[in-house]
C-alpha cells in the first residue's frame, strides 16, 4: 500500500514541478515487464490459502525477480536506493520464514487488529505480506514492519519501505523533469584569464 501511494504521489509531485509523462516514457528502463510478474506473485501470495509454504515461496520468488530487475537497471537515478530498500525487506522476509514480520504492538497501534484472526505468533495479516511475530522471536526485528502510520490509511512499514519510497521519489523526479540547463555565461562580460 505504501509503495503504491509513493508512486502516485511521486508522479503528482513531478507533474506539479513541471515534469511530463512523455519524459517518463523515454526512460531506458529495461525489462520493466518483470515488475508486473513480481507484483502478480505478491498479490497471489497475499490471497492464497495456506498450501504448505506456497505463499512464502511466492514472496521469495517475487523478491528474486525484483532484485534481478534492480540489478539490470542499477544506473538509473533512485534505483540503487530502491534496491537497498528491497534488499533489506527481502533479507528480513527470508530469515523469518518468507513473511514480513510485524509485532502485535505495531498492529494494535495502527488500529489493524481487525485484519488478524488471532494475535498469536505466526498469524497472517489479512491482505498483507505480514506475519505476527513478537519482537523477541523475530530475526533482525529492526528491519521488520516496526513503524506505524496512523490517519486515513493506517499502515505499518519498515526501514526498507522508507528507502523504497525515497528511491521511487528520486526516480520519478529525475525521469519526469527536464534536465537543468547549464548556466550560460553572459556574452557582454568577457572572461579574463588570470
Amino acid at each position: 500500500m505504501i509503495l503504491v501511494l509513493a508512486v502516485v504521489l511521486s508522479i503528482l509531485i513531478a507533474l506539479l514541478r513541471g515534469g511530463s509523462l512523455s519524459r517518463l516514457a523515454q526512460v531506458p528502463f529495461k525489462h520493466g515487464w518483470l515488475a508486473f510478474i513480481a507484483i502478480a506473485l505478491q498479490v497471489a501470495a497475499v490471497y492464497v490459502q495456506e498450501i504448505g509454504n506456497l505463499a512464502a515461496w511466492l514472496f521469495v520468488g517475487s523478491y528474486l525477480i525484483l532484485i534481478g530487475l534492480i540489478l539490470i537497471n542499477w544506473r538509473l537515478a533512485g534505483v540503487p536506493i530502491i534496491g537497498l530498500g528491497l534488499g533489506l525487506n527481502a533479507l528480513v522476509t527470508a530469515v523469518n520464514g518468507g513473511y514480513m514480520p510485524v509485532t502485535p504492538e505495531a498492529v494494535e497501534r495502527a488500529g489493524l487488529t481487525h485484519l488478524v484472526s488471532e494475535m498469536e505468533a505466526g498469524a497472517r495479516v489479512l491482505g498483507a505480506k505480514d506475519m505476527i511475530l513478537p519482537r523477541a522471536d523475530t530475526h533482525l526485528w529492526f528491519l521488520g514492519d516496526v513503524f506505524v502510520l496512523q490517519g486515513p490509511w493506517p499502515t505499518v512499514f519498515s526501514i526498507g519501505d522508507v528507502l523504497l519510497v525515497v528511491g521511487v521519489l528520486i526516480f520519478f523526479q529525475r525521469a519526469m523533469r527536464p534536465a537543468p540547463r547549464p548556466e550560460a555565461t553572459d556574452p557582454e562580460i568577457p572572461h579574463i584569464a588570470e
